[in-house]
């Protein structure tokens, strides 16, 4: 890859996680995770993470390795909870925006549609994404989700 990219991923479940260091090894790039210090754990957890999504709350996370300065294109990462995005990812976009050049958008759900969170994100990063990128859960269950992460990438080189 001649650009240098970042994935930038939080994940509650796996699945972005899965999906986000799949795309690090067809890009040969970095790969962040971001740690929410916020128990998310269970149904508990599950039901805090919808209500702070839907509230747009900051939260508490990890430092990161990578500096997103250094890299050509950040590619969010994000698992959609009630229409938006994981509050560690909005965290993440808010400290450190104004070090992106460029981005990319992936997102993982259920049953939401990913165009709401898409927007939100450009909206908050205050960039147009280069691509977009939004895959199921079930297509993730059933591993039919390569061909849409090999035509990202495709995108993002």
């Amino acid at each position: 890859m001649n650009k240098k990219a970042l994935i930038v991923y939080y994940s509650r479940t796996g699945n972005t996680k899965k999906v986000a260091e799949e795309l690090g090894e067809i890009l040969g790039c970095d790969v962040e995770e971001v740690i929410d210090y916020s128990d998310r754990k269970g149904t508990k957890g599950y039901i805090k993470s919808a209500v702070d999504a839907i509230k747009k709350t900051k939260t508490k996370i990890s430092t990161p390795k990578f500096n997103p300065e250094k890299h050509d294109i950040i590619i969010i990462a994000t698992p959609v909870w009630a229409s938006t995005m994981a509050n560690a990812i909005r965290t993440y976009i808010m400290k450190y925006r104004y070090k992106f050049s460029k981005v990319a958008f992936l997102t993982t759900q259920g049953s939401s549609i990913s165009e709401k969170a898409f927007t939100e994100i450009k909206e908050l990063c205050q960039k147009e994404p280069i691509s977009t990128c939004a895959i199921s859960t079930k297509e993730i269950k059933q591993g039919l989700y390569q061909e849409k992460l090999n035509n990202f990438a495709s995108e993002i080189k």
